[in-house]
């Protein structure tokens, strides 16, 4: 608590000298600067993110991971298929800008992929809600508790796939209404477009703590949640599919939510690493090495290749392929794991009766 004070006293800090000696917007899209000023805020994001990770991992590591939060073989193909992917749109950047520009365009194949993994997520809160409405017996404020979330999550997440292609504008072919189409930066039938920059800023940060950070402070934590409950906190799985989101900033370098994301990733998935390796599950350990050699070499070469994108927008496209991403694999995982449960208890229940 104290390194995460530190922390925001030196964000605010910064925040009040670029709002008033600079005279900056406090959110902006721009080219990534390394002026000495951007330098000595880079290191001091680094030096808190290491040392918050690392105090919150110092108590994960008196806290053996639960067996139900091991990587299957299944969670392991899909992290290296999601870095494999991300490694190759890098590589792509660097030998063709225009291609990778092609690739981050309105109604792009990546875009339709993740407005797919976000109805899908969407979908699966929605029959997990269903089976909850079903199955209720009065459990208390617990039980009701799950059916808000599995609702919430549902509705959360189709809003978001609806948001990302404008509510079928572009399919249907409807005009945007004229006050909205004059305050939407976009002239685009949405609301995240009123204010662009603030919007993709807590979204993408948003997600960054709930996809990475959140995970690893919930293991350390231990059992801070009722067990019914804890199948809506992100698992390890979940990071490992969702670290390539903190590869592709560019245009939002600057700003320092989008810089401490990057870095936390890069720590939680060494922190990751760490506790595989106490545990003796060597192939895990490498998959996190892996995942954050990869987090780095690729958000090293995005920011010395991004001034030749045709557009300074263009890798937020793929950031949002991978949250959409990670959201689908929360959802999957937390649905699976309350079907476990019920498995397992309609099992005891037969057992005891015969």
């Amino acid at each position: 608590m104290l390194l995460c004070v530190v922390a925001m006293a030196g964000f605010i800090g910064f925040a009040v000298y670029e709002a008033v000696v600079l005279a900056l917007p406090p959110v902006r899209e721009e080219p990534a600067l390394f002026t000495p000023y951007h330098l000595a805020r880079s290191a001091f994001t680094l030096v808190m993110a290491g040392l918050i990770v690392r105090a919150v991992s110092s108590a994960l590591a008196k806290r053996p991971a639960p067996a139900s939060r091991g990587l299957r073989q299944s969670d392991l193909i899909l992290a290296l298929a999601a870095m494999a992917a991300a490694l190759v749109w890098v590589a792509l950047l660097v030998a063709s800008p225009k291609t990778f520009g092609a690739l981050a365009q309105e109604d792009s194949a990546i875009e339709w992929a993740s407005v797919s993994f976000l109805l899908a997520g969407s979908g699966l809160f929605a029959a997990d809600l269903l089976s909850r409405l079903r199955s209720r017996s009065g459990g208390g404020w617990i039980e009701d508790a799950g059916i808000l979330l599995a609702g919430g999550f549902s509705i959360l997440f189709f809003l978001m796939a609806m948001e990302e292609i404008s509510w079928m504008q572009r399919i249907i072919g409807f005009e945007t209404p004229g006050e909205l189409a004059e305050i939407n930066w976009q002239h685009e039938f949405n609301l995240h477009n009123i204010q662009t920059d603030l919007s993709e800023t807590l979204y993408y940060f948003g997600a960054g703590i709930f996809l990475i950070l959140l995970p690893l402070v919930a293991e350390a934590a231990g059992h801070w949640l009722p067990e019914a409950l804890s199948e809506f906190v992100p698992s390890r799985a979940v990071v490992a599919a969702s670290a390539p989101l903190s590869i592709f900033n560019y245009g939002h370098w600057n700003i320092i939510p989008m810089q401490g994301t990057a870095m936390v990733t890069l720590f939680v998935l060494l922190a990751y690493a760490a506790a595989a390796g106490r545990r003796g599950s060597g192939e895990e350990r490498l998959l996190f090495l892996f995942l954050a050699g990869g987090v780095a070499a690729g958000q090293a070469l995005v920011l010395a290749h991004g001034p030749a994108m045709p557009q300074i927008p263009n890798a937020t496209e793929f950031k949002e392929f991978f949250i959409a991403l990670g959201l689908a694999s929360f959802a999957a995982g937390a649905t699976a794991a309350r079907r476990g449960k019920l498995a397992r208890t309609v099992k005891r229940s037969l057992l005891r009766r015969g």
